[in-house]
């Protein structure tokens, strides 16, 4: 149950967070930090795979 709730809380404080910015920020602004969050995630992603410059 609690893993549950550990997956799902993160989820809905997301959907709420987009909701909210959906009703404040005019749409053209919300597409760009919507695409800034998705490369900065795709980015994160890539980096824990190990992908990238190597030392």
């Amino acid at each position: 149950m609690w893993l549950a709730a550990a997956r799902i809380a993160p989820m809905a404080a997301g959907l709420l967070f987009w909701a909210l910015a959906a009703l404040a920020i005019p749409a053209d602004r919300l597409g760009l930090a919507s695409a800034v969050v998705s490369a900065t995630m795709l980015t994160v992603q890539l980096g824990m795979l190990g992908v990238g410059p190597r030392p």
